[in-house]
C-alpha cells in the first residue's frame, strides 16, 4: 500500500483522504478486533478512531463504516444471523455511535451556530447533492469508473488484485470467509461510490488497505 501510486501521490500535499484513510483502518480494524475477540478495548478504540474519521471527513463515512461491518459479519458468519447476534454487545454500539456521532459531528454543530445559511449550502453541495445520482448519458461507463481507477490508483498491486479476487470469487463462501473482512470492504466502497453522482479517483484510497490484505492473503496463503 505505501509504494502504491496514488497513495504515494496523495501524500505530498495537504489532502484529507491521507488521515481519513488512517482514522477509517483503525475504525474498521477496531471493531473486528473487538467482535471476534470479545474485547471491549477494540470498541473503545474503533468508536474513537470513528469519531476522529467523522471529524475528518462528515457524516457519510458512518454510514459507509458501518455498511462494511453488517457485511463482513454476514460474509464471516455465512449469513447466520443468530450467530451473528452472540457477538454484537448492543448496548456498547449504541452508545458508543451516539458518542461518536456526537464528537464527530460537534465541528458542524458550532459551524452551524456561526454560519447558518453558508454551512447548509455547503453540507447541500458536498453531501446530498453530489451523492445523489442524476440523468447520466454514460450511465453504464459509471460502473467502471472506480475499477479502472484501482488500475493505476493501486499499481504495481494492482496487477495482483484481480486475479486474486477472481480466485477468491471462484472457489466459493468457504474461501471468501477467510478474506470476509477485506472484500467486504471494497466491495462496500466501490458499490457506494459507483452509485453516488460525484465521483474522483480520490475516493478510493480508502479501500487501499482493503486492497493490500487481499493481495497479501493471496500471495501467502494461496
Amino acid at each position: 500500500m505505501a509504494v502504491s501510486l496514488q497513495f504515494a501521490w496523495l501524500k505530498h500535499y495537504a489532502s484529507p483522504e491521507i488521515p481519513l484513510t488512517f482514522f477509517f483502518t483503525l475504525t474498521l480494524y477496531g471493531f473486528a478486533r473487538g467482535i471476534q475477540d470479545q474485547q471491549r478495548g477494540y470498541l473503545v478504540l474503533a468508536f474513537t478512531a470513528l469519531s476522529f474519521t467523522l471529524l475528518v471527513k462528515g457524516w457519510p463515512y458512518f454510514l459507509v463504516v458501518y455498511a462494511v461491518l453488517v457485511t463482513f459479519l454476514l460474509l464471516y458468519h455465512r449469513f447466520c444471523l443468530s450467530s451473528i447476534k452472540k457477538k454484537i454487545p448492543v448496548r456498547w454500539f449504541l452508545g458508543g455511535s451516539f458518542i461518536a456521532l456526537f464528537i464527530g459531528l460537534s465541528w458542524l454543530g458550532l459551524m452551524y451556530l456561526r454560519y447558518e445559511e453558508e454551512l447548509l449550502e455547503v453540507l447541500h453541495f458536498e453531501t446530498s447533492q453530489r451523492a445523489i445520482r442524476s440523468n447520466q448519458s454514460n450511465f453504464w461507463r459509471q460502473w467502471f469508473f472506480y475499477p479502472e481507477v484501482i488500475v493505476w490508483s493501486f499499481f504495481p498491486a494492482s496487477l495482483v488484485l484481480y486475479y486474486a479476487l477472481f480466485s477468491y470469487l471462484k472457489k466459493g463462501i468457504n474461501t471468501l470467509q477467510k478474506v470476509a473482512l477485506p472484500v467486504a470492504w471494497l466491495g462496500v466502497m466501490i458499490l457506494g461510490f459507483t452509485l453516488a453522482q460525484g465521483k474522483l479517483p480520490a475516493y478510493i484510497l480508502q479501500a487501499h488497505p482493503a486492497m493490500a490484505l487481499l493481495c497479501a492473503h493471496f500471495i501467502v496463503a494461496e
